[in-house]
């Protein structure tokens, strides 16, 4: 249910300062901050690398994980991104059984619907100079890490709880299904994590390795990424 994921994403993620920094016009144009997170989410759900997870709420029962595709009475509370980096044998086999031609066909037609918007609209609820200067830094940090100093990885995308269904463990839920397969695949886990989200790694036994700033020139607002494995 990629419309639902979608609406928590808007939901849980306007109080991050990240979210600030990046989509400061999203209250005069919150149908654009819908629409592009939801192209976003079908790009992703296409990807064999992606693994969208979602956390459930089942009316008299406790919270559970399952794939992002849930029945019509369960209603989906919290999401996780998961992206899985590495040419090893795992690594492949999970791509393999993620590829197959139905996704194959649906990526590429999803990747021209985004070429296609993003030559004929402009986005008008994000700030265009920090989300360059953003996605530059986010590009050198994947490049650095999860490519290079730590090829073999967990790489945690994305972590948002409808902030109704906050601190009752969606997101360490969540967050241990990725740390739990890289313990079993033996590699590497990661995160870029805002100041939302801090707590939560550190808790899980995240450590701090770098910290990235987003600054554009001549501008004295800047934002932090804080890399954790």
């Amino acid at each position: 249910d990629i419309a639902r994921i979608t609406q928590v994403c808007v939901k849980g993620l306007p109080d991050d300062p990240t979210f600030d920094y990046l989509w400061s016009h999203r209250r005069e144009y919150p149908d654009d901050n819908y629409f592009f997170w939801l192209q976003k989410f079908k790009a992703n759900i296409f990807d064999p690398r992606y693994t969208m997870l979602v956390a459930v709420h089942r009316e008299n029962s406790s919270l559970s994980t399952s794939p992002s595709k849930t029945a019509a009475i369960e209603t989906i509370i919290a999401f996780a991104l998961w992206e899985r980096n590495g040419s090893s044998g795992a690594a492949k086999k999970r791509f393999r059984g993620r590829d197959t031609w139905s996704n194959m066909l649906n990526r590429w037609l999803t990747c021209v619907e985004n070429w296609s918007i993003s030559k004929n609209y402009i986005r008008r609820d994000a700030n265009p100079k920090h989300l360059a200067e953003f996605q530059k830094v986010m590009d050198a940090v994947h490049k650095q890490y999860w490519e290079t100093l730590c090829p073999e990885n967990f790489h945690l995308d994305l972590l948002c709880t409808h902030p109704d269904w906050r601190r009752r463990g969606a997101g360490t839920m969540l967050t241990e299904w990725g740390i739990n397969h890289a313990r079993q695949e033996c590699v590497d886990v990661g995160v870029e994590s805002s100041p939302m989200g801090l707590s939560l790694y550190e808790r899980l036994g995240f450590l701090l390795i770098d910290t990235k700033e987003v600054q554009v020139e001549d501008e004295d607002e800047k934002l932090l990424v804080r890399v954790m494995v």
